[in-house]
């Protein structure tokens, strides 16, 4: 598994969800947004976003997501 740093993270909300899964392990999509007061549009670009860097994934084949990464 690759290592991530939190200070490579630019993004802060970003940095928030990643620091939420690696605390809590996976979670249901839209219980991060509610858990972390992010808007439901927000919430799924940096999700998006999180998915398109490779740094989170889709458990299994659920709606949970969980770390792609180790968070350091």
């Amino acid at each position: 598994m690759k290592t991530v740093y939190k200070s490579e993270i630019k993004n802060p909300k970003e940095l928030q969800i990643l620091e939420f899964l690696s605390a809590r392990g996976a979670c249901l999509y839209g219980n991060i947004f509610k858990e972390l007061a992010i808007s439901s549009i927000e919430g799924q670009q940096i999700i998006f976003s999180l998915l398109s860097k490779g740094l989170i994934k889709y458990q299994y084949r659920s709606s949970n997501i969980e770390l792609n990464v180790e968070l350091k």
